[in-house]
């Protein structure tokens, strides 16, 4: 093994995930089904004979407790932990508790995806020309959305774990929504 190492963990199952609720910031607890994997992780980390000098994890309680778990199963459990926004999941503003299946008969499969997967997506709120971050926490005046919009968060109050010079916002009339 190499002297340096970065392990990336996601939470386990979590209430929500279960659901097929758009969760972001709001913060259920971990179903019976994501403890047994947060221990898992934890049993498949020892085995691999891996210990740990510092670990990193959002301010969401469901990460929190999936690193707990795994720290306990390594015997890592004094182990320092920094807690940061930075890390938490995409916040997805007005999506946030909405049943996925739904919002895809709503919204359509595509837009769906793109609020879901694209790091630069842009959220407008309902009746504005303004965009907001999906959760991505960077601008971008490539992406856009048409029909209803839910409304979503702004993160431009974040501290980035990486620097990206802003750029230019879209209207709905831009060019770039054609």
């Amino acid at each position: 093994m190499s002297d340096r190492l970065l392990v990336l963990v996601r939470h386990g199952q979590s209430e929500w995930n279960l659901k097929n609720l758009f969760t972001g910031w709001k913060d259920p607890g971990l179903t019976e089904k994501g403890v047994a994997e947060a221990n898992e992780a934890g049993r498949k980390l020892k085995a691999e004979g891996l210990s740990f000098d510092i670990a990193f994890t959002s301010v969401l309680t469901r990460a929190q407790h999936t690193l707990d778990l795994i720290l306990t199963e390594l015997g890592q459990t004094g182990l320092p932990v920094k807690k940061h926004l930075a890390l938490n999941e995409r916040d997805y503003g007005d999506l946030s508790g909405l049943n996925k299946d739904d919002a895809r008969k709503k919204w359509g499969e595509e837009q769906v995806h793109v609020w879901r997967r694209e790091r630069q997506a842009m959220i407008f709120a309902e009746g504005s020309a303004t965009p907001r971050s999906s959760g991505s926490g960077w601008r971008s005046d490539r992406v856009c959305h048409s029909g209803s919009r839910p409304a979503g968060p702004s993160r431009n109050d974040r501290e980035p774990l990486i620097a990206s010079p802003p750029a230019r916002l879209p209207s709905r009339a831009s060019p770039a929504c054609g």
